[in-house]
């Protein structure tokens, strides 16, 4: 074990040294760090799957139970007797037998920590030289992240590495990511959360049209939205959990930065135009509604909904799959050029709707608007 750690440790110094040198990155410096990273992974997963951890755990909480005890029965003994002098003197032999078990406990944790590290260390080293792990490494970096993700032991290390790490890397991890931030109600924002909602608030701001509708969705009702145009509704979501109300809580606080932010607010007003007239739109009643006017064999869109007045606006159309755009600019989608004013159902009991969205390239999408 300790060859293994030195020729592990040789490899990690050389390999974030070569990464220094801009011109040597590439796909040889990340396999170096993807192969480091995966041995650290692999050696904290033996670490904390190994009975030594429980075994010694159980040897420091028996060993201080009967330190404790002792103590108590020291107090009631009378000083100078003979079994105040041999209870002291056990309780000497207990105290140097615990402290062997704690230094034990000590040393199998901190080893422990120490792969954990180097495991998201070199994961998000292996992200920021090369995409040729784009597939795995996210989600093991990740899997690493949200396992340990209150240990105080570790936010430096994460902070640097989430940091290192480009945004584009985490986006089909949006949900997930996402589903994490929380706000408390009191009190100073965790470290934890500090990391995360920087990443998810830096993803919202480099990539918009694959992020934020995640935030959007888990926001509160606001103030002066209507029962039938927001996700949040009472019919729903009857009871909001704590958990539910610090998640919409913090996404309504990076939602707010996002719109005060001048270099992004335009893109993130036009993504909630958007979610909005679509929400409003999926939950407009169809069955028995006398204001829907059939068309032929079409149906009405009513001319009060926002989703008629859409008309060139620069969010992309959902159904094009709008690709990853490694330069951040997003300048050549397919816009919402606008929604053709009829429509159509796919029967069943609550009638989804079938919109036609047109995009800015003349060509139509099709899209499956329900409520449910």
């Amino acid at each position: 074990m300790d060859i293994k750690h030195r020729y592990f440790d040789a490899a990690t110094a050389l390999a974030t040294e070569v990464e220094k040198q801009i011109d040597t990155r590439g796909n040889a410096c990340a396999s170096v760090f993807h192969k480091c990273a995966l041995f650290a992974e692999h050696q904290y997963h033996v670490i904390i799957k190994s009975p030594d951890a429980v075994r010694w755990k159980n040897y420091v909480d028996r060993k201080s139970q009967e330190i404790k005890q002792r103590d108590s029965q020291l107090l009631r003994t009378q000083p100078g007797s003979s079994e105040y002098y041999v209870l002291y003197e056990d309780q000497k032999k207990a105290k140097a037998v615990l402290a062997e078990d704690e230094e034990a406990y000590k040393q199998h944790n901190g080893a422990l920590v120490t792969f954990l590290d180097l495991a998201i260390d070199m994961y998000s080293r292996c992200l920021a030289a090369s995409d040729t792990f784009d597939d795995v490494v996210p989600i093991h970096f990740c899997s690493l992240w949200f396992g340990n993700f209150e240990d105080r032991r570790l936010q430096h290390t994460l902070k640097e590495a989430v940091s290192r790490i480009p945004s584009r890397k985490f986006v089909f991890l949006s949900h997930q990511l996402s589903a994490r931030i929380s706000q408390p109600s009191q009190g100073e924002l965790p470290v934890s959360q500090q990391i995360l909602q920087g990443l998810v608030i830096r993803m919202c701001q480099e990539h918009p049209f694959h992020s934020l509708y995640q935030v959007y969705c888990i926001r509160p009702e606001r103030s002066g939205d209507s029962s039938s145009s927001r996700r949040l509704s009472s019919r729903h979501e009857p009871t909001l959990s704590q958990v539910q109300v610090d998640r919409s809580s913090a996404a309504s606080d990076i939602f707010g930065r996002l719109l005060s932010d001048p270099r992004h607010s335009t893109r993130v007003k036009a993504i909630e135009q958007v979610c909005d007239a679509s929400i409003e739109w999926a939950k407009y009643p169809v069955k028995d509604n006398r204001a829907i006017k059939k068309i032929k064999s079409s149906l009405h869109i009513p001319d009060n909904l926002t989703i008629r007045r859409l008309c060139d606006v620069q969010v992309p159309v959902v159904t094009s799959h709008p690709a990853i755009d490694t330069t951040l600019k997003y300048d050549h989608c397919v816009w919402i050029s606008h929604y053709d004013p009829t429509f159509t159902t796919a029967g069943g009991v609550n009638l989804p709707k079938i919109s036609t969205c047109y995009g800015s390239n003349g060509e139509k999408y099709k899209q499956l608007v329900s409520s449910w």
